[in-house]
């Protein structure tokens, strides 16, 4: 199953209009440079060729330097993981602490008001996050595509 996430996430990053050579090379982009850096990430190769690599690379703990810190991968994940730890269990508690007395409460009361509103403040807070996670990852730098 994993092995089929990891196919279906590099296709699709594959089909994405952005040119990771172009973006690796900044202001100064010139078609020389660009094609050195397509060489160097390896993008020259048919897209089969990229995936075993990656996988390769996956499986010896290789995962590739970031385009935009210019460091390695695995690096920034261990900084970061801390923090990312500390607000995951901050988040759990106070969603456990808000979910499950709701969650009581709309199993006692079922089918009134008290289970109508919690239930669709669930929905829509979820759906919500959803959508703000994807416009996060279709317009990173927060334009909105504009």
């Amino acid at each position: 199953m994993l092995l089929l996430l990891t196919l279906v996430v590099f296709l699709l990053f594959s089909v994405l209009p952005t040119d990771p050579a172009r973006l690796t090379c900044g202001k100064a982009c010139t078609p020389e440079i660009i094609e050195a850096n397509r060489h160097r990430l390896g993008l020259d190769l048919p897209v089969w060729q990229q995936y075993l690599q990656f996988l390769q690379r996956l499986l010896t703990g290789d995962l590739g330097r970031s385009f935009v810190f210019n460091m390695p991968v695995g690096t920034l994940i261990a900084q970061k993981l801390p923090a990312t730890l500390e607000l995951t269990l901050i988040a759990v508690f106070f969603a456990s602490g808000i979910g499950i007395p709701l969650g009581v409460l709309s199993a006692v009361k079922q089918y009134s008001l008290l289970d109508a509103i919690p239930t669709f403040l669930a929905i829509f807070l979820a759906a919500a996050a959803a959508v703000a996670r994807i416009g996060d990852a279709l317009w990173p730098d927060g334009d909105g595509g504009a």
